[in-house]
């Protein structure tokens, strides 16, 4: 997303975010594909993913052809630790793994859902998903919505560690003739994103 709030510079949410989307999009321009890609950033994602929902709402047709969604949210932190959020099916998680572990990039890959970036629109239209962002605390990023939020929080090698593991996703999945997972959200996340969809709805007003 290309949004962000009121203070700060926004270095690391999400300006980290959109330059992985440029680095992808320039990379994967030169890669022979079966696929076409899409790279998009979204509007109004501090209101909850506003942009990318309009888009899911409004482009359905197009959001039931997509294969898969890379997001790059909050992941050039200095200090912490790289993590894959996974929605989807446990063979995406293994694929995930396995194409992470032939790269060696230090990511932990966790299955779960997540409402707070644009991926969760998508997977409630049934669109697996991998979320890549960076913690350096429990709570998430120290700095987080705050006027710290500025280059010097920013780690170049940990950003472009990200970005080489996004752009490894993303090449396979496009030179793949079929993809290496079913395209699906099990029944038990798809009735968490269902409830966090509900709960959502009441802010902002949809």
């Amino acid at each position: 997303h290309h949004d962000s709030v009121a203070i700060g510079r926004a270095a690391d949410d999400d300006a980290t975010g959109v330059a992985c989307v440029l680095e992808l999009a320039r990379a994967l321009a030169s890669v022979p594909r079966r696929r076409d890609v899409w790279a998009v950033t979204f509007g109004c994602e501090e209101h909850l993913s506003v942009g990318a929902e309009a888009f899911v709402r409004e482009e359905a047709h197009q959001a039931h052809r997509l294969a898969t969604v890379i997001n790059f949210d909050s992941c050039g932190s200095l200090l912490g630790r790289t993590q894959a959020l996974v929605t989807g099916e446990p063979a995406l998680q293994r694929w995930v793994h396995r194409q992470i572990a032939r790269l060696g990039e230090q990511v932990v890959v966790e299955a779960d859902v997540s409402p707070y970036s644009d991926h969760f629109f998508f997977t409630a239209a049934g669109v697996p998903a991998v979320w890549f962002y960076r913690t350096n605390f429990v709570g998430g990023r120290w700095y987080h919505h705050q006027a710290l939020d500025c280059e010097e929080v920013v780690g170049p090698e940990a950003l472009a560690s990200v970005a080489r593991t996004g752009f490894a996703l993303a090449r396979e999945l496009v030179r793949s003739e079929r993809l290496p997972y079913p395209r699906r959200i099990p029944d038990a996340q798809l009735e968490r994103i269902r409830h966090l969809e509900r709960t959502m709805a009441t802010w902002p007003p949809r």
